[in-house]
Order: C-alpha cells, then sequence, then structure tokens
C-alpha cells in the first residue's frame, strides 16, 4: 500500500502565487525580472509587459500547483530537470479535463517562456512539438464569424445613444451621462479598437490629447501589452461628441464620488468613468459593451470582437490595403491581422451568397406578379 500513488489534489483553476513558490524558482523569476543596470546583462523577462510577466507567472504557478498536488515537487531540483515528458502527458490530460483547448495551450505556451528566461537553454527538444500539437488541436469555444456585425451598424448605434443623452430629458441625469458615455465607446472602438487595458488607462492630456483642431490617442511602449506604442488621431467627426463629454457629462459621474463616499478619490483625469465616479477597470469594459450591443442589436459583443471587426470590414472593403490593420491594432506580426482577413473572406463570401439568394427571390416573386397579371 505504501506504493500506491497518490490521489491527486489538482484543482484546474489554482495557480501558486509566487510567494509559495520554491525559493529557488522564486530567486529565478526575480532575477528574470530585474531591471538591468547600465553596464550589467540583459534581463529576459525586464522589458515583458506587466500583463505578459503575470500571465506567465500564472502559467508557471499552476505547473508547480500540479507537481505538488500530484507529490512530485522537489523544492532543492533545478526548475527544467521536473519537466518531463510523461509528466507534461500527465499535465496536459489533467488541464484537458476542466479547461477549454486555447487555455490548455496558453498554460504549455507560458510555461515554455517561463523555463527560457528562469533556465535558459534548457527547454527539452521535445517541447515545441507538444505546442504545435496542442495548437493543430485548438477548436475555437465559438465561431466569431456569427457574431461579428457591420462596423455601420456599431456607429449607427454610438451615434444613436449620444444623441439618446440629449434629447431624453425624462431621463435622470446619471442614465443620460452612461448612455453619452456608452455612445462613445462604442464609436472609440469602432475607430480604433484598443484593448480594454489600454482604454483604462487613458487620462485626458496624457493620452487622451487635443492636437491642432483634432484628438489625438497616445499611448507609449511601457503602456501598450506588445510594447508597441500607439499615437492614432480620432475621426473629425467625433470631435463635438467627445468634447461634449468632456464639458458636460463626464463631470456629472466624476461629482457622482462624493455620493458614493469614496475613501480614495480617482484620479480626476481619468477619461472612462463608471456609475459611481471611479475609473472604469478592463473587465467593467467587456461587461458595458456586452450589455449595450445585446440590449441594443440582440448580440453582444465584446471590445476584443472590434479588433476582429475592423481589419475585417477592411478587408472586405478595401483588400488591397488590408495590411495596414497591423499598425492600426498594434500587431506584432501580420500573422494575426491575416486571420481576420481569412474570416473576411469566409463573411464576404456569405454575404454575397445572401444577396444573391435575394435577388433570386425578388426576380421570381416580380415574375409571379407579371404571370398573374397577363392571366387577368
Amino acid at each position: 500500500m505504501d506504493n500506491a500513488p497518490r490521489p491527486s489534489t489538482f484543482s484546474g483553476a489554482r495557480c501558486q502565487p509566487a510567494d509559495e513558490w520554491p525559493a529557488l524558482d522564486r530567486n529565478l523569476w526575480t532575477r528574470a525580472q530585474q531591471k538591468p543596470g547600465l553596464l550589467d546583462e540583459p534581463r529576459p523577462a525586464a522589458d515583458w509587459a506587466p500583463l505578459t510577466q503575470e500571465a506567465v507567472a500564472k502559467a508557471y504557478g499552476r505547473w508547480l500547483h500540479w507537481l505538488m498536488a500530484n507529490g512530485m515537487l522537489d523544492p532543492s531540483a533545478p526548475p527544467e530537470r521536473r519537466l518531463t515528458l510523461e509528466r507534461i502527458k500527465d499535465y496536459v490530460r489533467e488541464l484537458q479535463a476542466c479547461n477549454a483547448p486555447n487555455t490548455v495551450h496558453m498554460r504549455l505556451l507560458h510555461l515554455g517562456r517561463m523555463l527560457e528566461v528562469i533556465a535558459p537553454g534548457s527547454r527539452p527538444a521535445w517541447f515545441p512539438r507538444v505546442l504545435r500539437t496542442l495548437r493543430a488541436s485548438h477548436q475555437p469555444v465559438r465561431d466569431d464569424r456569427t457574431r461579428l456585425l457591420p462596423v455601420r451598424d456599431l456607429l449607427a448605434l454610438g451615434w444613436r445613444l449620444t444623441e439618446q443623452a440629449e434629447q431624453r430629458a425624462d431621463w435622470s441625469l446619471r442614465r443620460r451621462a452612461l448612455h453619452h458615455r456608452d455612445g462613445l465607446l462604442i464609436l472609440f472602438l469602432c475607430a480604433h479598437a484598443l484593448r480594454a487595458n489600454s482604454l483604462a488607462r487613458l487620462k485626458i492630456s496624457d493620452h487622451l490629447q487635443r492636437r491642432g483642431d483634432g484628438w489625438w490617442i497616445a499611448l507609449g511602449r511601457t503602456e501598450i501589452k506588445n510594447r508597441r506604442p500607439i499615437e492614432l488621431p480620432l475621426p473629425d467627426a467625433f470631435n463635438g461628441a467627445l468634447e461634449r463629454h468632456l464639458a458636460h457629462w463626464r463631470p456629472i459621474l466624476l461629482a457622482r464620488q462624493r455620493i458614493y463616499g469614496t475613501a480614495t478619490p480617482v484620479d480626476s483625469m481619468h477619461f472612462w468613468l463608471s456609475e459611481s465616479g471611479g475609473a472604469l477597470r478592463p473587465k467593467d469594459f467587456n461587461w458595458i459593451v456586452n450589455s449595450v450591443t445585446r440590449r441594443e442589436l440582440g448580440r453582444a459583443l465584446n471590445p476584443h470582437l472590434f479588433r476582429k471587426l475592423v481589419p475585417t470590414e477592411l478587408a472586405i472593403r478595401d483588400p488591397a490595403h488590408v495590411a495596414i490593420a497591423r499598425s492600426l491594432l498594434g500587431h506584432v506580426s501580420y500573422e494575426t491581422t491575416d486571420q481576420a482577413y481569412n474570416l473576411a473572406c469566409a463573411l464576404d463570401s456569405a454575404r454575397r451568397v445572401h444577396a444573391t439568394l435575394g435577388a433570386l427571390r425578388r426576380e421570381a416573386k416580380d415574375s409571379a406578379t407579371s404571370l398573374r397579371k397577363e392571366v387577368r
């Protein structure tokens, strides 16, 4: 009985925090993130965006938790010695039992990234093959083609919400201010489709800047997920709604801090404010956009879908210049943008088929009408 395998206590959602890691792993990870001095060797993870560091650390924490739950975590062993093909096979099987395929792939991808920075050159030769297999077997849980809407419909929604805020005198000021904020947010996403984390960072003057007659979004490399700075103008057509929000509707939301008695008032320069006058968090944007599009259009879109929608529309309407979507979205590789192009081809084909079927139905209806007239 002493040699019987221990039952696993692995939880697919449990990520061991860094302060619970073995001292060896914790020290290696701390060193990998440290900013080097002027004459020091570059540190491999020092230039990663905070979100990337967090994602990689969580994936590694999940691996350590699995090892510990199965009685295989030797705190004194170097990280690379704990990684064997048999262990990875078992780890993947347990992850697959409680996670979506893409999540499993990302866990392994980030585990490999962690090994590269805490034990450079130690990643086994078989590891990339495992990643390729997981990626090839990954099928999206949801088909984005069934969720996207034409940009013109979303632009119309944004303008409609801002107009309702101005016109509905029977609504409370709070409701009207939130309506105006939501409409302006939809317009922003149609124009540049920023990530939720970037939207949450926007501050007046720092990131939302008046330049001449127009407004620009400017985010530095340390404020962007892939460290590619953003400097993009907003459409001139947005000027009126943007300035109206700054002058009238946003102050109404900001004043609600006093109503809710916020202990630590938010920086008054944050552009996007909540109902209680605080700064919106990244997850708040997902909730707002999902709620608004479901309520108004009958189909829920999250902010990240706008990042697929913009290049998709560009590929359909101006395929010769689809490559510019890479710069608009800040993609490091065109491969990511190209995925949107492929999606556009499918959508465009479907729309053409539907248009053809509609034309055929109209022709059949017209022919039937003509025939009835001739019979009479």
